[in-house]
């Protein structure tokens, strides 16, 4: 999709899950190489990443050089 805030066509990750016994050997950096390589043949110019805060994912993003620039924030209506 087109965020306003950027102009540009965006690709967005809600979520990712590995299961607990295929994390090691870089499996997911692996499966963020595949997903980007398909927002970029789709003609996204970025994509934003949904974390859950202080996770492993928050983390893997980190320390692997995705820049942090926005914070979501949930409410539940139950």
């Amino acid at each position: 999709m087109v965020l306003p805030h950027y102009g540009k066509k965006t690709a967005t990750v809600e979520s990712i899950f590995i299961a607990h016994e295929h994390r090691a050997g870089g499996i997911g950096r692996k499966l963020l190489k595949s997903i980007e390589g398909f927002a970029k043949g789709a003609g996204c110019v970025a994509i934003l990443y949904s974390a859950p805060a202080g996770g492993t994912f928050e983390r893997l993003l980190s320390l692997s050089g995705y820049a942090h620039t926005n914070a979501v924030f949930c409410r539940s209506l139950l």
